[in-house]
């Protein structure tokens, strides 16, 4: 399988500034993502891209996982970006900040139309497949 960094939250003693771990399945995949959220205060935002790409903004997702019933997902490429939603969700009644580098990013209630677990499975199937995942919409 193609390996893949996550990265999260601020670690100084990185040459990225962020804590990064190299993952290669699902399975490592889930313990990285347990450890970015306990180690967070708040709900926190992770990248995870090819651990072999070079260059100024990775091809990827990003994942905001911490809150109990919402999530976000995002995937963006050389084309653009798109953010995942189940349109059976509302929209969420208010922003969530969720921790992006140390600092508080605020995401639009209606860009919050994921749970934690289907969010994960997207990242799941990124990992296992290097594609956008499927089964999702995409606005």
């Amino acid at each position: 399988m193609t390996p893949y960094v996550v990265a999260w939250g601020v670690d100084e003693t990185s040459d990225t500034g962020q804590h990064t771990i190299e993952v290669s399945t699902p399975e490592e995949l889930d313990a990285t993502l347990d450890r970015a959220v306990s180690e967070s205060e708040h709900p926190v935002l992770v990248d995870i891209y090819p651990a072999d790409w070079t260059g100024l903004v990775p091809p990827g997702l990003q994942l905001g996982l911490g809150h109990p019933e919402r999530a976000i997902l995002v995937y963006a490429d050389a084309e653009g970006s798109a953010y995942a939603m189940d349109p059976a969700l509302p929209d969420w009644p208010e922003s969530i900040a969720f921790e992006y580098g140390g600092q508080p990013s605020d995401v639009d209630p209606h860009r919050l139309r994921m749970t934690p677990k289907a969010a994960r499975a997207g990242a799941r199937e990124y990992v296992e497949t290097g594609e956008r995942p499927g089964g999702v919409a995409w606005a």
